[in-house]
């Protein structure tokens, strides 16, 4: 039994990520004009994902050559984007179906349907997710062929194991357990997983984080993670039920003391939410913080882009005019402080 929700301290856990696996680029945090993920897959199987180029080993596995606009060079305007983001979030009419038709008129004016009324109409969301580019600011990243990425194609070798997390029976109960009871989207957790440990059960960091979720047992403990005679709390963490019934928890924790704002959330688990707090409210200008929110984000925009593109939406409606991207300000840098997270 996990023991009741402690009181987050405001301090950093003072770690690295396991596995060197951060990074990420298409992202709701400012991203550069040309968004990327690099990645790898090592000796035993695991993958690694960063935004740069951190060595010879990674290579390119997705681009974003739009980077910075609400769309592709063809996008419908934002507003038009937006009413298909409500037409989808109330699953009435032609969404109800989970099928959607569209087009713009001359005036600009979005009009759907269930069906292809006729050769204005393209076929805009099938089974639910938004699969045309023009009309999803957030669906316009692409594998690169063979030739580019190495012999191995990226979405066989690295992306499918993201989209297909090699995780056993009782990981796999646990994480949508994780999901259901704290109100996360699955598919954001997988994001996470990949980026913390590329779903490695036995990874350790430099600094003592363990397992998928990468808990530093200090953590875990606080969340009822306790050693007995048999087992520390770090070898407790590499069994995933126990890894994934905190780490949730923490990340729960830390998107209420965020107030839902999940690029904070992310810095804060890398981070500390301490670091966090100091730095306003803003990611810290840690460069692995930094690169390891874009990492979370791209790759769970890769897995659902459909939630990525309604924060996006949702962000450009508050705002009450279209979106380029969602900026996300980043703390400005102390010259005392070295480029590491704490």
């Amino acid at each position: 039994m996990l023991a009741p929700t402690p009181a987050l301290p405001q301090r950093g856990r003072g770690r690295k990520l396991a596995l060197g696996a951060v990074a990420g680029a298409l992202c709701l945090a400012a991203v550069s004009a040309q968004a990327a993920l690099y990645g790898y897959t090592d000796e035993r199987g695991v993958a690694h994902f960063s935004a740069e180029k951190l060595d010879a080993r990674y290579q390119l596995v997705l681009r974003d050559d739009t980077a910075g606009k609400f769309g592709a060079d063809d996008a419908v305007p934002a507003e038009a984007a937006q009413a298909l983001q409500q037409l989808l979030t109330g699953r009435t009419g032609a969404a109800a179906g989970r099928t959607v038709y569209g087009y713009l008129d001359e005036q600009g004016r979005p009009h759907f349907s269930d069906r292809r009324e006729d050769e204005r109409f393209e076929l805009i969301v099938r089974d639910g997710e938004v699969i045309n580019s023009r009309w999803n600011p957030i669906d316009r990243r692409r594998p690169l062929p063979p030739a580019v990425a190495g012999a191995e194609p990226p979405r066989k070798g690295l992306l499918a194991l993201v989209e297909r997390p090699p995780l056993s029976p009782a990981a796999q109960t646990a994480l949508r357990e994780a999901a259901r009871r704290h109100g996360l989207d699955e598919s954001l957790l997988h994001a996470l997983m990949a980026a913390e440990s590329g779903f490695d059960i036995d990874a350790v960091s430099p600094k003592g984080a363990v397992g998928l979720m990468q808990l530093m047992p200090a953590t875990a403990e606080r969340y009822g993670v306790r050693a007995d005679a048999r087992q520390t709390v770090a070898h407790k963490l590499t069994d995933p039920r126990i890894n994934i019934a905190a780490g949730s928890r923490y990340f729960s924790d830390l998107l209420k003391m965020f107030e839902g704002s999940v690029e904070l959330a992310l810095a804060a688990y890398n981070a500390g939410e301490g670091a966090v707090q100091r730095a306003g409210r803003r990611i810290p200008d840690y460069r692995e913080t930094q690169n390891y929110v874009k990492t979370v984000m791209q790759l769970y925009a890769h897995l659902k882009p459909s939630a990525v593109s309604r924060m996006l939406t949702a962000s450009a409606s508050r705002g009450g005019k279209p979106a380029t991207r969602v900026r996300m300000e980043i703390a400005p840098p102390a010259a005392e402080r070295d480029a590491g997270a704490e």
